[in-house]
């Protein structure tokens, strides 16, 4: 970082009132790390691991982030995770606070192995812990208060003034008294990074993970969260764990570094990290800005042999090996589906009752489908009428137009064609929804919060769908069956008596009405299942929002045309 100048002694955090970028001695730092903070030195502190990980080994994508990994956190310290872009430091923050199992060993937090447990038991352990995620992680659809205040609302026995009076000194720490009333949208990447840090301590968690706390910010506010960081950890002994490439704050605040190498890491207090004269560390930390720039690899040659490409025996397995992968993956996916749906109607069933999210949803999902539901119903009507008239005046039957109109469209274009409708409005802007907070860390950081995002962001949503799909069927019923007697009667002279007696004469409740309600029924329980479980698995990344958005509406139309003809069937129709 340009003009920090790091030696094997001028390392050391937290001595006197110096500028950001300020070096420091030898003599304080040995002076520094003897005594500082409760407890003792850091030495004895180091016996003490507040949290601990031991022997971990975790590989994603092919690639080896950590091979056998140890490294400790003393409590009531504060440490720094430092390595070279992809060493791993948010993955392994991510492992500390449960958000990421490593393949094998074991990660302990205050006394517990978090590998071992549950989801559920993991909420126990996390409402100790705060973390501020790299993005921030903040809820979109939430105010900058609305956020902050969101642990207090979900664990707290608060009443509403006394929660918004904590969110406003929460605030008012990292310098966002006044922000409060805006959206995450509206904020700059600085702010958001410091909205979110307010939401991280709000609950006064006796461990803090921090991502990235400095990224984006100018010197000032660099300076203020250098400042609370220090303060939470000085005077209510919080332990602090984070990653950083700001190197003077680092340096200046660390009792600890823990340095990530090939998988390793190297760890101790950072006189001791600097005296071992470690190049790999020497060089990290005696880097200018630009070094910690990606170099681009050297032009390779394009090999001008081509391999040949699979022949005999071996062309013929290779579709077959492809359909038998996809096929394991569908099996697979069916089953985390059947593991998924019961977490959703446990959700519904589970105190409290979020009838505030469900309305929303019911508005998105519903309300603003109206246009196209009535619209689309309102010409269908007119196109099935046209033709069933085309079609009967041939035979004479031209009285019969009612029936054939209200029957199909009771029995089967209503439900089916209202729920290709809502699918592809309202189920892929469900999933892109999830998928979004997926790809930002918002489901992250709502399960940090220990909020189950099932319970306040999936399970609204899939029931929503489930209860507008059998409205707006009904609705795009109604608006059919009066565009097919306005054209009919209005333009093809069809007599209104007997469009309306063959109609009622046509529809049985139990065979027809009652079927279209349980299709409708079925099909909005389908496609709220597809989107939200298509979003909450998407890949974090833009593309995995699209894959979603697509998956959903091509899987769930299918799924709907399948589960179509089933109910027909056994309907006896």
């Amino acid at each position: 970082m340009r003009g920090l100048r790091i030696t094997a002694g001028s390392v050391r955090p937290r001595v006197g009132h110096r500028g950001i970028d300020d070096p420091v001695t030898v003599a304080e730092l040995t002076d520094a790390t003897g005594l500082s903070g409760p407890g003792g030195s850091i030495g004895q502190q180091q016996q003490e691991f507040r949290v601990a990980v031991d022997g971990a080994n975790l590989t994603r994508g092919g690639i080896t982030v950590f091979d056998g990994l140890s490294c400790g956190f003393p409590r009531g310290r504060i440490s720094v995770v430092l390595g070279g872009s992809g060493a791993g430091k948010s993955t392994l923050l991510r492992m500390l606070g449960g958000l990421q199992r490593p393949d094998s060993g074991s990660v302990r937090v205050a006394g517990q192995d978090i590998t071992r447990l549950s989801e559920r038991a993991l909420f126990k352990v996390r409402e100790r812990i705060g973390m501020l995620f790299q993005g921030g992680a903040l809820l979109d659809s939430m105010t900058v208060a609305e956020n902050v205040g969101l642990p207090l609302r979900e664990h707290t026995k608060l009443t509403n003034p006394d929660i918004d009076e904590e969110v406003r000194r929460r605030l008012r720490a990292v310098g966002l008294e006044n922000k409060g009333a805006l959206y995450p949208g509206e904020l700059s990447g600085g702010m958001i990074r410091r909205a979110a840090m307010a939401r991280a301590i709000v609950m006064d968690p006796e461990i803090l993970l921090v991502d990235e706390p400095f990224s984006g910010l100018d010197p000032i506010n660099v300076r203020r969260i250098e400042s609370l960081l220090v303060q939470l950890n000085r005077q209510l002994g919080l332990t602090v764990i984070m990653t950083s490439h700001h190197m003077a704050s680092s340096l200046r605040m660390a009792d600890r570094l823990v340095f990530l190498v090939d998988g390793l890491a190297l760890s101790g207090a950072p006189a001791d990290l600097i005296a071992r004269n470690d190049p790999r560390v020497v060089k990290f930390l005696s880097a200018s800005s630009d070094d910690y720039l990606e170099q681009p690899e050297p032009l390779r040659a394009v090999p001008t042999h081509v391999e040949p490409g699979p022949s005999g025996a071996n062309a013929l397995l290779e579709p077959i090996e492809v359909l038998g992968a996809r096929t394991l993956r569908m099996i697979e996916h069916f089953g985390r589906v059947a593991r998924f749906a019961p977490c959703i109607v446990a959700a519904l069933l589970r105190r409290p009752y979020r009838f505030g999210r469900l309305i929303d949803d019911v508005y998105d999902a519903g309300v603003k489908s109206l246009p196209v539901i009535c619209l689309s119903g309102m010409v269908v009507g007119l196109t099935l009428s046209l033709l069933g008239y085309t079609t009967l005046v041939r035979f004479g039957a031209e009285e019969a137009l009612g029936g054939l109109v209200g029957l199909s469209m009771i029995r089967e274009l209503g439900p089916v064609l209202t729920a290709l409708l809502v699918t592809g409005r309202a189920g892929s802007a469900v999933a892109a929804e999830i998928a979004s907070m997926v790809k930002d860390e918002q489901l992250d950081g709502l399960s940090m919060m220990s909020v189950d995002p099932v319970d306040i962001v999936v399970s609204p949503k899939a029931l929503s769908l489930a209860l507008v799909m059998p409205l707006l069927s009904g609705l795009f019923i109604v608006f059919a069956v009066f565009g097919g007697y306005t054209i009919a009667v209005g333009v093809l002279g069809v007599d209104s008596g007997s469009f309306m007696t063959s109609m009622e004469g046509a529809i049985d409740f139990r065979q027809d009405v009652l079927v279209s309600l349980i299709k409708a029924s079925t099909f909005g329980a389908l496609t709220g299942l597809i989107a939200t479980y298509r979003g909450s698995i998407s890949v974090r990344s833009a593309a995995g929002v699209s894959a979603a958005t697509t998956d959903t509406v091509v899987i769930a139309s299918v799924v709907i045309l399948i589960f179509d003809f089933f109910i027909s069937g056994l309907w006896g129709i």
